[in-house]
């Protein structure tokens, strides 16, 4: 965890934990869960070259909402708003 200012707010604390390609802010999913286990963390690619499939640690949620996808998130962050559990078997 980041080391913090005293004058931070508790949304800027979210802004310092989150990462580029991040769905929403890091924190302001459900406590203890991490995207590592979201349903969004880690999914298929399809590659322009030869139409392969490629695995990326990416955010699903990021791609859905703006299109693009975003660079590797750690498995570790804490979950954002979107954070959707990976259903037991």
């Amino acid at each position: 965890m980041p080391v913090l200012d005293v004058n931070l707010t508790d949304l800027d604390t979210h802004q310092v934990q989150s990462e580029p390609g991040m769905a929403h802010f890091a924190g302001t999913g459900p406590r203890g869960k991490t995207c590592g286990h979201c349903i969004f963390w880690g999914y298929k690619r399809e590659t322009g070259r030869f139409n392969s499939i490629k695995p990326v640690e990416a955010c699903q949620k990021y791609f859905i909402i703006t299109g693009k996808h975003g660079p590797a998130i750690k498995a570790a962050l804490l979950s954002c708003k979107y954070f959707e559990e990976i259903p037991k078997p």
